[in-house]
């Protein structure tokens, strides 16, 4: 009775010895265009259902294996600018066997340059359109200089006009003076002349178009060769000759 039951017992475990040790396993190698085997080759697993824990690349022999499950694979590898893939139906409880083959090259990304060129061109375009209203500004600036050099010119040369009604006869002293001072000097004087010998400042400035600091600075050479008189008279600055200038000899 014993005998038989231990029969029975090792004929079952022999029968089911196939479905217990029986796995399923996918296993492959990548190649290259010339049919040598590729080592440590990029890989990647599109899976469906999902394999667990995929070799990410081929060992030294350019192989790879995985115990796994029945699933439909799509396997890529990439390496020294080659790309290829295979697609294989993984079945159960079998050795399933894929060859991936580098044939394709791998196209540069190019994106990055495209947008480098962009913003190069970008720049570009802005620094012209910084250039060209910069040009514009200065031309505009230099036509306004330009007027207004007209300006003071045109009020420079009529203010020489003779005005014989308003002219006073100078004083041989003036006369002298007269041919020793400066421009500006000498345009300050020919003013008091013809305005009754005296001035206001403010009126003296806008009249010969002489800057404010060169107009206070000339009256105040003028003032210490004795030729004119500064007085202040509230917010007004009154300009006369000095006694001594229209002293006649």
């Amino acid at each position: 009775m014993h005998k038989k039951l231990l029969s029975i017992i090792i004929i079952s475990f022999v029968l089911l010895i196939p479905f217990i040790s029986a796995t399923t396993i996918l296993k492959g190698i990548v190649i290259d265009k010339d049919n040598a085997l590729v080592a440590n080759a990029n890989l990647q697993f599109d899976c469906s259902p999902a394999i667990a824990n995929p070799p990410l690349k081929t060992d030294d022999f350019g192989s790879f294996r995985i115990e796994t499950i029945a699933a439909q694979c799509e396997i890529s590898a990439k390496e020294s600018g080659f790309v290829g893939s295979t697609i294989i139906a993984v079945e159960e409880n079998k050795i399933n066997k894929a060859i991936i083959t580098l044939n394709t090259p791998i196209r540069k990304n190019n994106s990055t340059a495209a947008v480098v060129i962009s913003i190069v061109i970008l720049f570009a375009v802005l620094f012209f359109l910084f250039w060209l209203l910069k040009k514009t500004k200065d031309k505009n600036k230099t036509n306004n200089n330009q007027q207004q050099e007209k300006i003071h010119d045109k009020k420079i040369i009529e203010f020489h006009k003779p005005k014989e009604e308003k002219q006073t006869i100078a004083s041989s002293r003036l006369q002298t003076i007269a041919q020793t001072v400066t421009r500006n000097e000498k345009i300050i004087i020919d003013y008091l002349l013809q305005n009754n010998n005296k001035a206001v400042q403010s009126s003296l400035r806008h009249a010969t178009g002489i800057t404010r600091t060169t107009l206070t600075r000339t009256l105040q050479s003028l003032e210490q060769k004795k030729v004119l008189t500064i007085e202040k008279h509230g917010k007004a600055v009154k300009i006369n000759f000095t006694p001594w200038i229209l002293e006649k000899e």
